[in-house]
Formats: C-alpha cells, sequence, structure tokens
C-alpha cells in the first residue's frame, strides 16, 4: 500500500503529537519495508529530522497553511500521488479521494472543555466525532482514549485501536557530562524537581505549585521546582499562583527546551511530577523513567495505564498528598531506587515498532472495508 501521512506538526516545538509522528515515521517503514510511505509537510524539515529509508518520501506543499491545508491542499497532494490510504490527525476534510485513518491523541476537548479556547473547542468538538464516524480506522494512542472514543462516539469497537506510543532510544539515563552541561546551561543546582509539558489547564500547574509550596513550608523542602515547556494558551492562572504562592524564586520556567537536552534534564532530575487532571496517554513520564527519574503522577487513567505500578498515583486535586509524597521520596533514596529500576524496565515496554504494527492494521482494516 501506498500511505500517505499528514505529519505537519513535526514541524513545531516540541509537543507530544510531534513525539508521535517522528516516532511513528522512524518505525514504520522499517517494519513494513514492503509498502511506501509520504510525509505531507507544509515547509522543509531541518536536516536529519526524519530517518531515510527507502520507502519514505517527503513532499513539501507550502500553501495554504493551517486548517486551509487540510481542506484543500492535503486532497490534491493524495489524487496526485495516487495514495492508496491517508492518515491524519483528529480532523479531516469533507472529501478525500480514498479512504483515510484518523488518530486521535486524547478527548480532552469532551472532557475538559473549559481548558480550551471558544474557537478551538467548538472546531474539534464539531469535526473530530465528523471525523471519527467516517474514518476507515481510528487510532488512540492508548486504551483510555480508545475507552473515551468508544463511550463519546459510539464508533464499532473493530473499527478503533490502541496503539500506545513509543519511546526513543534517545531516552536513557545521559552522561554526567551531559547532565552538567544542562545543569550549568540553565543554571540549577545538583537536585531539582521536574515538570515537562506544555503549559496548559489542564496540566495542572497551579496544583503542582500548591503542593510545592506546603513541601516546602510544612516539609522544609528547599530544592526548586524546574518547569520545561513552551507557553500554551490560557496562561493566566498559572502565572498567577506562582505569584500568590510566592514561588517566584523557587520555580523556574525554561521554556521550549531542545529536543537534545532533554533526556540530560529528566536524569539529572531528583522526582519528575505530573498531576494533569487529564492525558491521553502521557509521555512525560515514561521519558523520565526511561532515564532513570521516579515520576509521581496524577489518577487521571492514562497516567495510570502508562506507568502502572512504577510510579505512586495520587489525586490530582489532593495538594497535601502531594506535598507528603514530594518530601517522603526526597528523603527515601532507596524508595527512589526501587521507583527508579521499576520505571526504567516500564519504560522499555514501550516501543515505536509495537505502534507501527498496530497502525499497520488500522491501515489494512480501512483498505479492506472501503466502499
Amino acid at each position: 500500500m501506498h500511505v500517505l501521512l499528514d505529519a505537519r506538526v513535526i514541524l513545531a516545538a516540541k509537543t507530544g503529537d510531534r513525539t508521535y509522528w517522528l516516532g511513528l515515521l522512524e518505525a514504520l517503514p522499517r517494519v513494513a519495508p514492503e509498502h511506501r510511505f509520504t510525509v505531507a509537510l507544509d515547509g522543509e524539515p531541518p536536516h536529519g529530522l526524519l530517518h531515510a529509508a527507502d520507502n519514505l518520501a517527503i513532499e513539501v506543499v507550502e500553501r495554504p497553511r493551517g486548517r486551509l491545508w487540510t481542506l484543500f491542499a492535503l486532497p490534491r497532494l493524495a489524487r496526485r500521488l495516487g495514495c492508496d490510504l491517508i492518515h491524519l490527525q483528529y480532523t479531516a476534510p469533507p472529501k478525500l479521494p480514498c479512504p483515510f485513518v484518523s488518530t486521535v491523541h486524547d478527548c480532552s476537548f469532551v472532557r475538559y472543555p473549559h481548558t480550551f479556547r471558544r474557537f478551538d473547542r467548538w472546531w474539534l468538538s464539531t469535526l473530530v466525532p465528523w471525523t471519527a464516524r467516517r474514518a476507515g480506522a481510528v487510532v488512540g494512542v492508548s486504551e483510555t482514549t480508545r475507552n473515551d472514543l468508544l463511550e463519546l462516539y459510539r464508533l464499532p469497537p473493530d473499527r478503533v485501536f490502541a496503539a500506545p506510543n513509543g519511546i526513543g532510544p534517545e531516552y536513557q539515563p545521559a552522561a554526567e557530562h551531559l547532565v552538567e552541561a544542562v545543569r550549568a546551561l540553565y543554571e540549577l543546582p545538583a537536585e531539582y524537581l521536574l515538570s515537562v509539558g506544555v503549559l496548559q489547564p489542564r496540566k495542572n500547574l497551579p496544583g503542582l505549585f500548591a503542593a510545592y509550596a506546603e513541601a516546602r513550608t510544612r516539609y522544609g523542602v528547599q530544592i526548586p521546582l524546574v518547569v520545561v515547556g513552551k507557553r500554551g494558551w490560557l496562561l493566566d492562572e498559572i502565572d498567577r499562583a506562582v505569584e500568590d504562592l510566592q514561588l517566584q524564586k523557587f520555580v523556574r520556567f525554561t521554556g521550549y527546551v531542545p529536543d537534545d537536552e532533554v533526556p540530560a534534564l529528566y536524569t539529572g532530575a531528583t522526582l519528575s511530577l505530573y498531576p494533569s487532571f487529564y492525558e491521553g496517554f502521557g509521555l512525560p513520564p515514561l521519558e523520565s523513567m526511561a532515564c532513570g527519574t521516579p515520576a509521581v503522577v496524577s489518577t487521571t487513567p492514562a497516567l495510570v495505564e502508562v506507568t502502572g505500578d512504577a510510579a505512586p498515583h495520587l489525586p490530582p486535586t489532593d495538594t497535601a498528598a502531594w506535598a507528603e509524597a514530594i518530601a517522603r521520596l526526597l528523603g527515601d533514596p532507596a524508595e527512589r531506587a526501587r521507583l527508579a529500576e521499576h520505571g526504567r524496565l516500564r519504560a522499555a515496554e514501550f516501543t515505536w515498532e509495537r505502534s507501527a504494527r498496530v497502525h499497520l492494521e488500522a491501515y489494512q482494516r480501512a483498505l479492506d472495508t472501503a466502499p
């Protein structure tokens, strides 16, 4: 088969969606050498961003950009290439020249609509279910997301696939000189707490700041909290929480961090903290575990699914429990070592090869049932 993949998000700053496409595009050509894959982009990719493969091609269509790209340029490109199948995410245009598969990373726009800007909420809530019902197959990146899709949109179970994300080989304990280099670059001490992800409401950063403040005042925690990730949307509450709790000197925002620095930041951290209200998968905790740093996560189902028994699970709104867990783990090196070992083993179970094979099943399902 010849598959056209709308992976334009890989040209954006690091996000979970970008990581998904990069991992999948590295694995698919290797797992399925008998098939052809064409990556559709709206700009030239940086050299080395995509792994070269004989059965992987890149097509750059520079205009129109944004949502209009999907509406007009994608169908034209598919017709010109004579593709058998299109793989896109979330939303599809009304008319495509061949069957398509849609990936839905999460249903947060339904579960937590107040965490979205009004237009984005309307766009996703209207077009994602319409797209999912027309798709030859729908891929969720976890069993949690698959269950959400089945519950919310009443899709046939045999048309919805769970393809958990993988962890790339770059996520492993970094060499000490690399850890020291990023510490120097970001002026970090030998110990720090870490939170990674795009800054947005459902990540529950105000809740994390409240727990961190209580860990400082009640338990005497001294090490800083480092927040890594680009600024997203609806950030007033996040900014206000830092000021209200008087944490300006103790919470450090790095902004976007280049990919090659992230494993060292994970490795150098003492603990990683993820109190999200909702996730479709939860790559940062898994990346942290792969780098040998224990994670503490919320009880949102996807994070429990992904981390298993390799991380403590706490209700996202239980400030006291988070403060206590932070202080207890900082004071218990043996327990951190146990969690780190369990975490590395757990993370090793998630590979892009495994994810690619499930995607191939979804592709074949879409082709087999096409009218």
